[in-house]
């Protein structure tokens, strides 16, 4: 059971990288919570590995659900007949808003073990959706008052702008988005880190070239 924190607003699957084996079918389920057996997950998906015994990932696909960014979720794997599957990962605390679970929820490894995963998740509909679900990614950061402040008020006030009825407003909603980039790239290597600083860069210039389509 590997817990994480999703950056935007819905997850469409799971893939997790197995170590040499034979195929089988394995099955992953998304939660809300830590689990117990039996319990009900929020989507759950499955897939039958490769037969060629090498290391590969697989990856169970499901319909959107919807999450809250930075919310702390789970997902939990299991074979269903055949010889189980060793998952690969590494200690150290690899990814810092999660650790990996075992039966009874007691963390493994001494609570600095994670899975070698990944999440998957359709793109936002709209920008309003994407600038809304880069505020919540801002504030799952709990950087500093005054660094959270002067970012979530460039998000906010690109999303007045874009909001307003006024279509030359999507000139003031790049200008801010703009902004918000560059105040980011000054706190890389101080308070944001070089991944954080890169995923929120991204995703700004995303809703910026989805302006100009």
């Amino acid at each position: 059971m590997q817990s994480f924190q999703p950056s935007y607003g819905n997850v469409t699957g799971v893939e997790i990288r197995l170590n040499q084996g034979p195929g089988l079918t394995f099955k992953v389920g998304l939660f809300d919570f830590l689990p117990i057996t039996g319990a009900t997950p929020l989507a759950e998906g499955t897939v039958t590995t490769q037969t060629s015994g090498t290391a590969q990932f697989v990856a169970a696909d499901w319909e959107k659900v919807s999450v809250t960014p930075g919310q702390t979720y789970y997902f939990g794997y299991c074979w269903v007949g055949g010889s189980q599957n060793s998952v690969a990962g590494a200690s150290g605390n690899p990814y810092a808003n999660g650790l990996l679970y075992g039966l009874g929820g007691a963390l493994d490894f001494d609570g600095d073990f994670d899975l070698t995963f990944k999440t998957f998740s359709d793109a936002c509909a709209t920008p309003q959706e994407a600038i809304i679900e880069l505020i919540n990614a801002v504030i799952s950061l709990n950087l500093k008052q005054g660094i959270s402040n002067a970012l979530d008020s460039k998000l906010e006030n690109a999303l007045s702008a874009l909001e307003d009825a006024n279509i030359n407003n999507d000139a003031s909603t790049t200008n801010l988005l703009n902004a918000f980039r560059y105040s980011v790239n000054a706190q890389r290597g101080i308070e944001i880190s070089d991944i954080e600083a890169d995923s929120l860069i991204d995703r700004a210039q995303a809703i910026i070239d989805s302006l100009s389509e």
